[in-house]
This record gives C-alpha cells, structure tokens and sequence, in this order.
C-alpha cells in the first residue's frame, strides 16, 4: 500500500506544488494514516480555532474542526468544481500562510473565506487583495488518529 499524503505546514500549502516532491521523496517525511487520495494529495494540521464552529450542535455533528484536526486536501484545478460553503485551503495576499476557510463565492472571480468561529474575521479575495484556492478538503481526521 502506497503512504498517505505529506503533512504541510500551512507556508507550504501556500504553494503545495513546489513543496509536495521533495517531502513525498523523503521517506522521513509526516504523513496522514489513509490511504491515498490521488496525485497531488496533501495534508495540513488545524493550528488555529477558525473552523471550530461555536454552536455544540456543529461539533456533535463533526461540522467543525478543531486544533490538532488533519485536513487532507485535494489540488484545486480550473476543472475543480467548488460549491458554497465547501471547506478549502487558500492564499491571500494579505495573510502569511494558507487559510482554511468556507469558500463563498462573490462576484466574476473574487470569492470569500469563512470562518465557522465568529471570533475570526472573513478574508476576500479579489483584485485588491489578491490570492488563489490550492486545494478542496476531501477528508479529515482527529489528532490520534494522525501519525
């Protein structure tokens, strides 16, 4: 069985195509205990409390994720198809690192990063602040069950 996909540290899921063939060469490399999910799959670790929604309810209901959650991501392409509230990671200019986010998608091309947790702000995206979506959660797992 082939090994699950590289763990990312969200500056490199900023950009997960430069950073996936080294670490996916290295045998040393983190990696999600799951299997494969196709070319390109990566992971990231939830290290902040923006998708942790704040009603009891989204947590029981695993509508949330919480620090120390893996989220396994599948690239973003141009043939990906998003819909309204899907989870995924993305760049803005105005952040340092990756985002993970509830996509909403505004007017042409900018879109809306949303946070489940009311205590984080939303981040567009669009010419004045510009950025890309570089991957689409496909699955996520609790923090035991990383390693």
């Amino acid at each position: 069985m082939s090994p699950g996909p590289v763990i990312l540290t969200r500056s490199q899921a900023a950009n997960p195509s430069k950073h996936l063939p080294e670490l996916e060469a290295n045998p040393e490399s983190k990696r999600a205990l799951t299997s494969p999910l196709g070319a390109g799959t990566f992971a990231v670790c939830m290290d902040d409390e923006s998708m942790r929604g704040n009603d009891e309810r989204e947590l029981s209901e695993l509508n949330s994720w919480q620090k120390g959650d893996l989220m396994i991501f599948i690239p973003y392409t141009s043939n990906t198809k998003i819909e309204p509230g899907q989870p995924v990671i993305a760049t803005a200019e105005s952040e340092d690192e990756a985002i993970i986010r509830l996509y909403k998608p505004l007017q042409g091309t900018d879109f809306a990063l949303v946070p489940l947790n009311s205590f984080y702000s939303e981040v567009v995206v669009d010419d004045n602040n510009p950025g890309q979506i570089t991957g689409v959660l496909k699955r996520s797992q609790r923090e035991k069950d990383q390693f």
